[in-house]
């Protein structure tokens, strides 16, 4: 198939192993590289491609460019394929709601062609399956952490557990991640305009309901697993407190874990972030590399891209910690005069699940 060219860009990572040569970021180098970031599970879709172009090296600006007027395809190895439709939102490209759809055993694949007439593709990723979440639970502990001052502090919250399983005899690769989601109750009524001095109400909206994500990303293999049960596995913490002893959460608080299966690639290119994540800011850190991942130039192979575009099974169990679990008196609220949906990650829209 023939695609039209386009740019294509995300966001570059940086990795430093032995292994890898370091980056040169010679003077008045202005390349920008296409980064990807797509995902096919066994779930309904639609599924999202995301693609950007990187920052140039020596550039003040944190904005990286997002690629518009791109020709996205996503196929597999039994003759599926589908155009992905380029939404309002620059960057970003999705399959139709009642498209194709990942099966495990298959492989599949990306293709993206730029307007300037370069051509990428993925290489096939196989969609393994993953085993269940049987249980999901979570116990009321103290985890102790240590602040931007290297001070030890303790923290009030709850442990979230999972049990599952892993095959026998066959090599897994996993990757786990959770979202918590909680209400909040703000006051637009008592919006104060600092521009003009006076108050100026808001109609909307004081009821929202914000949804965090974890910044580390959580990869393992079954070297030591393989074939066990495993039993209180932990994922998350969800603090009660937030680190100025302000309440973090009022009442319910929802969590969603969600496992999924990688191929010995993708747990590669993870590994490899996740890393570079941990070691960030250490004087043993060594100096920056590119990870690469999956996505290749077929026009010009001496242009690097970067991103991964992978394929997995997806197993989710969910719970709700109960207000009674953790609570506060009726005085304790939140002072926002303002509409909710100015706090971070926040929605007015109400949650399917709540």
């Amino acid at each position: 198939m023939k695609l039209k060219s386009i740019k294509i860009v995300l966001i570059l990572f940086f990795f430093v192993p032995s292994c890898i040569d370091p980056i040169d970021f010679s003077e008045g180098d202005d390349s920008k590289s296409l980064v990807v970031d797509g995902l096919i599970t066994n779930e309904p879709g639609p599924y999202v491609v995301h693609l950007e172009r990187t920052s140039n090296y020596n550039s003040s600006s944190t904005q990286t460019e997002k690629v518009q007027g791109a020709i996205v395809f996503l196929s597999d190895d039994v003759g599926n394929s589908e155009i992905l439709l380029e939404t309002y939102v620059p960057g970003i490209y999705k399959t139709d709601p009642d498209g194709i759809r990942g099966v495990p055993g298959r492989y599949y694949k990306i293709e993206i062609e730029t307007p300037d007439g370069e051509h990428y593709e993925s290489m096939p990723e196989l969609l393994s399956p993953v085993p269940e979440i049987d249980t999901i639970y979570y116990e009321r502990q103290q985890h102790q952490e240590l602040d931007d001052d290297n001070i030890v502090q303790t923290f009030e919250g709850f442990q979230i557990y999972i049990d599952t399983s892993d095959p026998e005899n066959v090599k897994n690769h996993y990757m786990r991640s959770w979202t918590g989601t909680h209400e909040v109750h703000t006051q637009p009524w008592d919006y104060f305009d600092p521009h003009f001095w006076k108050p100026a109400p808001k109609d909307c909206c004081a009821t929202c309901w914000i949804t965090e994500r974890p910044r580390q990303i959580d990869v393992f293999d079954d070297n030591f697993l393989d074939g066990n049960q495993i039993n209180k596995s932990p994922v998350a913490f969800v603090r009660i407190l937030n680190s100025n002893s302000s309440r973090h959460f009022h009442g319910k608080y929802h969590v969603e874990v969600k496992q999924l299966s990688l191929t010995k690639e993708a747990y590669n290119y993870w590994s490899l972030i996740k890393e570079q994540i941990i070691s960030s800011g250490s004087i043993f850190e060594p100096p920056p590399v590119a990870i690469s991942g999956n996505i290749e130039n077929c026009t010009n192979p001496e242009d690097i891209a970067f991103g991964y575009f992978g394929a997995s099974a997806i197993s989710i169990k969910s719970i709700f910690i109960p207000a009674s679990e953790a609570p506060y008196p009726s005085d304790d609220t939140l002072v926002w005069p303002d509409d909710c949906r100015t706090l971070g990650n926040s929605t007015a829209i109400k949650p399917s699940f709540w």
